[in-house]
This record gives structure tokens, C-alpha cells and sequence, in this order.
């Protein structure tokens, strides 16, 4: 036994022919609706998440030897690790970091 093929197109491709077949055959009494194919969206092809080694490619270009470098090399952290949005990360401030307990804390809005 194999299975249906019940890929939308299949099932869109059908109804259609159901509703041809009734049209002629005098079944106008059977109302059958019409079937938009299958939804696509724009993005759906984008990646859920970046691949470890890109993130660890990326890391690697900062120049960690600077100020600017730790902080970039920390922001980064912060969003390829803990999964920080961008908008998370910039709104960061000293009072959200637990110094004492080296944490810090971020409420997302």
C-alpha cells in the first residue's frame, strides 16, 4: 500500500476537477468552494539561526586588543549566546548587571 499524495497542489488540483466534473454532469446543486493554492511567504527561505562556525568566523574579526573591540566582542556575545535582540543589547546599561553575582538581568518588552 502507498501512501495519498496529499500535497496541497494535489488535493487544490482535485477539487477543481470535482468542480468541472459537477459543473457538466448537471450536479449544480453541490456547491464546491473554491481552493486557493498553497500559501508562500516572502521569507520563508531565511535561515532560522546563524551556523556556529560563521558565528565563530565573526567573532574572530574583532580585534579584542581595544576598548571598542571587547565591547563589540561583548555585544556579540550577548546576541549570538544569550539570543539577545539587537534592540535588547544597545538599551543595555551599567544597573543591569549584577556585579556582585556577575549576571545581568533584561526584561524584553
Amino acid at each position: 500500500m502507498f501512501a495519498p499524495d496529499l500535497s496541497a497542489r494535489h488535493v487544490r488540483r482535485s477539487v477543481r476537477s470535482l468542480d468541472t466534473y459537477s459543473a457538466g454532469a448537471s450536479f449544480d446543486e453541490i456547491s464546491v468552494p473554491t481552493v486557493d493554492g498553497p500559501q508562500t511567504y516572502a521569507l520563508s527561505e531565511v535561515p532560522r539561526s546563524i551556523r556556529a562556525e560563521d558565528v565563530q568566523r565573526m567573532l574572530g574579526t574583532v580585534d579584542r586588543r581595544t576598548i571598542v573591540g571587547k565591547r563589540d566582542f561583548a555585544m556579540l556575545l550577548l546576541l549570538a549566546v544569550y539570543g539577545l535582540r539587537a534592540r535588547e543589547v544597545a538599551s543595555l546599561t551599567l544597573d543591569d548587571l549584577d556585579w556582585e553575582g556577575w549576571g545581568s538581568s533584561c526584561s524584553r518588552a
